[in-house]
């Protein structure tokens, strides 16, 4: 038992310092680094995670309208830009991310 728990313990530690924490700065740091590396459909995944948990993370948000419209998923980016302009409505970057999405885009 007691080996079981050190095992169980190193791993953990192990796990952490591993995976960098999931917080807000972390996810954003993290698929950052996939739009850097082209990885737009993982960066896609882990921002759609992580806003499904934090569904007020405007940062996150921002970011994954971007991925988004890199991809060519306008109308999906368009939403997410509806989403960020209804909290704030006078944004600069998000006003100006919704008016580079391509006409077709939009309702």
């Amino acid at each position: 038992m007691k080996l079981f728990s050190l095992v169980s313990l190193l791993l953990g530690a192990c796990l952490a310092a591993t995976f960098p924490a999931w917080s807000a700065s972390g996810i954003f740091d993290q698929s950052s680094v996939m739009v850097e590396n082209a990885r737009l459909s993982d960066a896609e995944e882990m921002l759609q995670q992580w806003l499904d948990n934090h569904p007020e993370d405007q940062e996150a948000r921002f970011l994954l309208a971007r991925v988004l419209a890199w991809q060519g998923k306008n109308a999906e980016a368009l939403e997410q830009y509806q989403h960020l302009l209804s909290k704030d409505p006078e944004n600069g970057d998000y006003l100006t991310g919704r008016a580079m999405l391509p006409v077709t885009a939009r309702p």
